[in-house]
C-alpha cells in the first residue's frame, strides 16, 4: 500500500491505496553486507518500479481504518463461527478494562479486528465462549448469554446454568454439553437441560465429591455417541470420567489413568477421543483389551416406595461372570448384601421389603437385561 501524493508514510496526504502484491518466494536480493542492515541475520530487499497507479483503499479492502494500530488484541478465550474468530477476556493497550469485551474478527481473517466497532461488552467477564447453531454463547459460572454474531447483541440471558472453563464445553450434532460446579447441561440451540441430576449427590463418585480446583474437561466420543466429562476426585486425587450416552440417556463411570492428569482432550478425525498427559497423545479406549466393569442399580421400589413387596427371584440375561453373592449381589431394604441361592443367571430371594437393589462387580461378560418376580403385599 502507498499513500497518494506523498512519499513519506509518516505524514500521508491521502488514503493508503493498494499498489502491488509481492511474493516472499522469489525476487528478493540479499543485502546482508549492507552496513545499515539490522544485525539479525540475513537481510533482503525487493525493488520494483511503481507506474503511479493505485487501486482500492486499505480500509475498503480490510474493513479496518488505516489509522488504527494494535488490531489484534490479546485474549484468553476464542471460538470460530461463520468464518470469523470471536475472542473474550481480552487485553488491549488502548482500551481500559477489556476483560468483559468480546471482539469479532474480519471474515476469513482471524488476526484482524476492527476493535472500534466490532465488539460487545458483557455484564460479567466470560469464563468460556462457544459457537453453536449460528449463535455465539458466552458463559460465566452461573450465567449463559446467547449472542447474535452479526450485529453483536445479547439475544437471551439464562441464569443459573453457566460454565466454569473453556475446556468444560463441547459441541456435537446432538447438542452443546457444558458443566459448572452445580450440574452438567445439554443445550439443543433453544433450551438448556440439566442432565447431571442423577450423578450430583449420594455416592462416593458423585459430582459433589470432585476437586473444584481442577476444572473439568469435556470431549465427544462419536464412536459410542457419548459426551465424556473428565473430572478429579477430591479424596484420592485420581481422575475419572462420567460418560453420558446420548442414545440411552445413561451415565456410566469410567476410570482414567489414576493420578495422571489429562492436560487436554480432543476428538480425532476417526471419532475417538485423544488425551494428552503432557508427554504423550493417547487414544482413549483404543486398546482391544477390556477392563472388568461394575454396575449398581438404583433402589427398585416398582414405583411404590411405601408399599411392602415379596421379592421372589431375579433373572439375568447375558453372561454374568464370577460367583453369586460375591460378584452378583442383591440388597433388600438394607445396605448389606443378602445371601441368595441359585446361579448368577437365576437366583432366589424370597424376602419381604420395600425396595430391591442389584449389584454386579468384576464383570468381564455382557448383560442384556435384568428381571425380577415380585408381589405386592396387602396394606393393613
Amino acid at each position: 500500500y502507498a499513500s497518494e501524493g506523498d512519499q513519506d508514510s509518516s505524514s500521508p496526504l491521502g488514503f493508503f491505496r493498494f499498489v502491488k502484491n509481492i511474493s516472499l518466494k522469489s525476487g528478493w536480493t540479499d543485502v546482508s553486507d549492507d552496513t545499515t542492515a539490522p544485525d539479525w541475520g540475513s537481510h533482503k530487499e525487493y525493488k520494483f518500479l511503481h507506474d503511479g497507479s493505485f487501486a482500492q483503499s486499505y480500509e475498503s479492502n480490510t474493513g479496518i481504518s488505516e489509522i488504527l494500530t494494535d488490531f489484534t488484541p490479546n485474549y484468553k478465550l476464542s471460538t470460530a463461527l461463520n468464518s470469523m474468530l470471536f475472542i473474550g477476556d481480552c487485553y488491549h493497550p488502548q482500551i481500559e478494562n477489556t476483560s468483559t469485551y468480546i471482539f469479532k474478527s474480519r471474515p476469513y481473517n482471524f488476526d484482524q479486528f476492527n476493535w472500534v466497532s466490532d465488539f460487545l461488552v458483557l455484564p460479567t467477564t466470560p469464563l468460556a465462549i462457544k459457537g453453536f447453531k449460528g449463535r455465539l454463547y458466552a458463559f460465566d459460572e452461573n450465567t449463559t448469554y446467547r449472542i447474535e454474531p452479526n450485529s453483536m447483541y445479547i439475544e437471551d440471558t439464562l441464569l443459573g446454568a453457566g460454565c466454569v472453563d473453556q475446556d468444560s464445553i463441547c459441541v456435537s450434532n446432538y447438542g452443546m454439553c457444558y458443566a459448572n460446579d452445580n450440574n452438567i447441561y445439554l443445550h439443543d440451540g433453544q433450551n438448556s437441560t440439566p442432565i447431571g441430576t442423577q450423578i450430583i449427590k449420594h455416592d462416593v463418585y458423585s459430582w459433589d465429591k470432585r476437586d473444584v480446583s481442577w476444572k473439568p474437561k469435556i470431549a465427544y466420543d462419536s464412536t459410542d455417541k457419548c459426551f465424556l466429562v473428565f473430572w478429579k476426585k477430591l479424596d484420592d486425587g485420581k481422575y475419572y470420567i462420567w460418560s453420558f450416552n446420548m442414545i440411552r440417556k445413561r451415565w456410566d463411570l469410567w476410570e482414567f489413568e489414576g493420578t495422571t492428569e489429562p492436560k487436554s482432550v480432543m476428538t480425532g478425525t476417526d471419532g475417538y477421543v485423544y488425551v494428552s498427559n503432557g508427554t504423550y497423545l493417547k487414544k482413549y479406549r483404543g486398546d482391544s483389551t477390556y477392563r472388568p466393569w461394575s454396575w449398581t442399580s438404583k433402589k427398585l421400589s416398582m414405583d411404590q416406595n411405601s408399599v411392602n413387596k415379596k421379592f421372589h427371584n431375579v433373572k439375568i440375561t447375558g453372561t454374568p461372570s464370577g460367583d453369586l453373592n460375591t460378584n452378583v449381589k442383591a440388597y433388600v431394604d438394607s445396605d448389606s448384601a443378602m445371601t441368595t441361592t441359585g446361579t448368577t443367571n437365576h437366583f432366589k430371594i424370597e424376602t419381604k421389603g420395600k425396595f430391591l437393589k442389584i449389584e454386579l462387580n468384576g464383570q468381564t461378560g455382557s448383560i442384556d437385561a435384568i428381571g425380577t418376580v415380585y408381589r405386592r403385599l396387602r396394606i393393613r
